[in-house]
């Protein structure tokens, strides 16, 4: 899970760096902290396709307002979970205009965010889209869609039945977002959706358009344990 935080004040991302950690270290979840100063920060980072899941913001921004960075961030297709972060709750009318899932007091936070992270992981858990940028703009695909994801150099390649889409990024955080969405490694290379795997023989999965997935030595034990288990053996 990626989780980010925009806000201005150094000792305050230095503390919610701390107390996700903790979250998360006695949760037994994986989680990637991203740190913004400024809403221009973060929204280069969302024009440059960095995918965030969760995203903390101060409504109080220095560098402007913390509504408009949302508005941005939303007209650009970034669907992430965002919580505002507040030291009056004055954003309960136009939290609703960007679709926010949550608005805390920044004092509050430190004993709220467990809680919080629970109903995010819950509500990304039972999410139907996997969102990516894609020729300068944000892009979703549902992840019933996906067949696999193949990685070459810096970029990866999602393959759907009907289409192939080309994005930045990487095979390891890719896998880490989507090992409890039904998805296996199965080579350095290769990530399969295991519904669409159809066979698998000769260090090779089949899928079910036909496509041969190989399967790389150190993931073999692996992957005939799982898809051993899928079909009951």
């Amino acid at each position: 899970m990626r989780v980010a935080i925009c806000d201005g004040e150094k000792e305050f991302t230095a503390q919610f760096r701390k107390w996700m950690g903790r979250d998360s270290q006695e949760k037994g979840y994986d989680v990637t902290i991203l740190e913004f100063q400024s809403g221009e920060e973060v929204m280069e980072a969302v024009r440059n396709g960095n995918n965030i899941d969760v995203l903390f913001l101060d409504i109080k921004m220095l560098d402007g307002d913390g509504f408009e960075t949302a508005r941005q961030m939303r007209d650009l297709g970034c669907r992430c979970l965002m919580i505002f972060l507040t030291s009056l709750f004055s954003c309960i009318q136009r939290e609703y205009e960007v679709k926010a899932f949550r608005c805390l007091l920044r004092e509050q936070l430190e004993g709220q965010l467990g809680k919080v992270m629970d109903d995010c992981r819950a509500e990304l858990l039972t999410g139907d889209f996997y969102s990516f940028s894609h020729d300068g703009k944000m892009a979703q695909v549902p992840k019933g869609d996906i067949l696999y994801f193949e990685s070459e150099k810096s970029l990866l390649y999602l393959n759907t039945k009907k289409a192939v889409y080309c994005f930045q990024g990487k095979l390891d955080d890719l896998e880490r977002e989507l090992r409890e969405s039904g998805f296996l490694r199965c080579h350095k290379n290769f990530l399969v959706q295991e519904c669409y795997v159809r066979g698998w023989k000769d260090q090779l999965l089949r899928m079910e358009n036909g496509a041969k997935i190989p399967i790389g030595r150190s993931f073999e034990k692996e992957v005939n344990r799982r898809l051993a288990m899928r079909q009951g053996r």
